[in-house]
């Protein structure tokens, strides 16, 4: 089980939508529990919405976004992106917010 964030869905989405990440069991980053970050930014790069700020331990795990920002208004429609880093490793995804 490797390093890894799937696609959202569903996607595009109205509502809300969950993403699912992995944080591998055979990975070379991970030593027991690693530092893991996943954020929603916007076509700028700007941060929309921090999902996840935590220590982990290898396995997998999903989140649900609601379309909200970090003060708790609804997103506009349009393309986001979701950021996860775990350790040093870094990817990311593409979604849309239909409205």
């Amino acid at each position: 089980m490797p390093f890894g964030l799937r696609q959202n869905y569903p996607n595009p989405f109205n509502a809300a939508t969950i993403i699912e990440y992995t944080i591998g069991l055979d990975d070379e980053v991970v030593d027991d529990q690693t530092e893991v970050l996943l954020e929603v930014r916007n076509n700028s790069g700007v941060l929309v919405r921090r999902l996840v700020q935590e220590t982990a331990f290898p396995g997998i795990y999903s989140v649900v976004w609601d379309g909200r920002d970090e003060n708790g208004n609804q997103a506009g429609k349009g393309v986001y992106y979701y950021w996860l880093r775990i350790g040093e490793r870094l990817a990311s995804r593409k979604m849309m917010i239909l409205r």
